[in-house]
């Protein structure tokens, strides 16, 4: 069981399951009927951007830090990797294909900014996520930006709401992003990837990770108090950011790689399951 377990996290099935249950939660929360051709697609390309970040970064790291398992998992040959990425590529084309220019302008937006993040396309062979702390900030714009698909799926008209509801998907991806940068504090040094974790002591970043948690309590109370968010729903997030908050701040040398990769960013799956279960169980 144990080793199922780490090849299905390892293999970043595990991430792209959590994308699209971010976005599958979205057309739940917003009342539009989910549209199978954006899950397959934003499946996909997670597949595709987290892979071709392994191997990239598995060629850029230094020793001892190749032998990271995340990076030494997709050792594999040459001829495979091209078939393997080849595959998603036609797969989330053909997605992609099926769908409306307005999602297809969004998706696209968000698709080239994860491409500028793992590919060496800037000066210098430089990725965004090379550039000053340009990595949290991305990561977290484009996964609250996820939850929000359902918005140009149905063609939505914007509502100020929307802003609160951005603001706590945003603050809430970053708060998760920092115990990542705490972990690859070291590996993010070697490679002169400049991080918060990088800049800070240790209790400042676990300092921000509580504020930031309290932020998206007090935006969830806000989202409740304008009927924004149902009771059943405040009270599920609540709880849940109370658990992320005592999973986030766990002794960072106590905590394997699969803890990251499959507990804590498995977060965003118990995070879109409690939207879900609110509209079931309001």
């Amino acid at each position: 069981m144990n080793v199922l377990w780490r090849k299905y996290v390892l293999s970043n099935v595990h991430i792209a399951i959590c994308a699209t249950a971010l976005c599958y939660s979205g057309y739940w929360f917003f009342n539009v009927p989910p549209n199978p051709q954006i899950l397959l697609f934003l499946f996909m390309g997670t597949l595709i951007t987290y892979t071709l970040h392994r191997l990239i970064s598995d060629q850029r790291v230094r020793p001892p830090y190749g032998e990271i398992e995340r990076f030494s998992f997709f050792r594999t040959s040459s001829r495979f990797q091209a078939g393997y990425i080849l595959l998603l590529v036609i797969i989330a084309t053909y997605s992609f294909s099926l769908l409306n220019v307005q999602l297809r302008l969004f998706l696209a937006f968000l698709s080239l900014l994860s491409m500028a993040y793992v590919l060496p396309i800037l000066k210098s062979g430089m990725r965004l996520r090379d550039i000053g702390l340009v990595k949290i900030f991305l990561i977290s714009f484009v996964w609250a930006a996820i939850f929000f698909t359902a918005v140009f799926d149905a063609g939505l008209r914007f509502h100020w709401s929307y802003i609160i509801l951005f603001g706590e998907k945003f603050i809430f991806i970053f708060a998760l992003t920092l115990p990542f940068d705490i972990r690859d504090r070291q590996l993010d040094a070697a490679s002169s990837v400049s991080t918060f974790a990088s800049r800070y002591p240790l209790t400042t970043i676990q300092y921000w990770i509580r504020f930031m948690i309290l932020i998206c309590i007090v935006l969830v109370l806000i989202s409740l108090a304008t009927a924004l968010y149902t009771p059943s729903l405040s009270l599920y997030l609540v709880a849940f950011y109370l658990l992320q908050w005592y999973l986030s701040l766990r002794d960072p040398h106590h905590c394997s790689e699969l803890y990251y990769l499959g507990v804590l960013d498995g977060l965003m799956l118990v995070h879109a399951a409690l939207i879900v279960l609110s509209t079931i169980f309001p």
